[in-house]
């Protein structure tokens, strides 16, 4: 029985391009009417693109695809889905700590949104920081910002993190820093530890909250008063530099909002 190639495109779920790309490769060589010029296709052509679909499947180019089904050797087939499974095994494990992260992504903006105005005493986890900018200013050290550029292609893993520093909240200053974020838990996975330009902040017992900073006011270490205040009702003082990760950021009407997630180490007041 042979088949003309708009049914084996259809039996099979791949375009009839891709067909004729294999027989361009000399992959298949199906039966052409002199009378009609149609090609007609039977069982070895078929079971070949099976074949093909199952090297597509697993990752595989329309190019290495040929490759494996008309130039290797059964030693070179089997050495290159070695090498495969090896880059699958990597891509697993890429997605595994995808979704781990997307989880917290997920906690952290119901934290910096229902937490507004409300207070909980939690452990802030283990963080890496790169300081990005001093107030609204960026660095002008080159070797920060060749760090900075490394850091931004670690994107999902990376957040924005603003810092308002002990001293500053203490003396109701008005400074503050800008960084960025990665999580302890993913530094082996990017490559990060502490250096010159990146320091680690360990996990602390802190007060959580949420804030909210807006664009179209200047970002003070004010922002964090209600807190400070709820903590000296509590018996607590703050005891170390405030660090926030955005969470949320939108733009509403022509103001860019932007949700904190910030955590307050404390010590109690004896």
């Amino acid at each position: 029985m042979k088949y003309k190639i708009s049914d084996v495109a259809k039996l099979l779920d791949i375009t009839p391009e891709a067909i004729r790309y294999y027989e361009s490769k000399g992959i298949i060589a199906p039966e052409r009417s002199e009378a009609t010029g149609y090609r007609y296709y039977g069982g070895w052509e078929i079971h070949m693109l099976i074949r093909a679909r199952i090297y597509r499947q697993l990752g595989y180019t329309l190019d290495e695809t040929a490759k494996l089904l008309n130039n290797y050797e059964n030693d070179d087939i089997i050495s290159n889905l070695s090498d495969r499974k090896e880059d699958i095994k990597k891509e697993i494990e890429w997605k595994s700590n995808i979704l781990k992260h997307i989880e917290k992504e997920e906690q952290s903006m119901i934290a910096s949104n229902e937490l507004i105005g409300k207070y909980r005493v939690e452990y802030r986890p283990d963080i890496y920081r790169l300081e990005m900018q001093d107030g609204y200013v960026l660095h002008p050290d080159k070797g920060i910002q060749k760090i900075i550029f490394d850091w931004l292609n670690k994107i999902p893993f990376v957040f924005t993190s603003t810092l308002f520093s002990l001293a500053e909240v203490e003396s109701s200053g008005k400074n503050f820093s800008v960084g960025l974020g990665v999580y302890k838990e993913y530094a082996e996975l990017l490559d990060i530890e502490e250096s010159d330009y990146v320091k680690l902040y360990p996990s602390r017992l802190c007060i959580q909250t949420g804030i909210q900073s807006k664009s179209n006011r200047t970002i003070t270490p004010e922002l964090l008063a209600p807190a400070i205040e709820y903590m000296n009702s509590q018996g607590m003082e703050l005891s170390g530099d405030v660090l926030t990760k955005s969470a949320l950021m939108r733009k509403v009407g022509d103001d860019y909002i932007n949700w904190h997630q910030a955590w307050l180490p404390f010590n109690h007041i004896e």
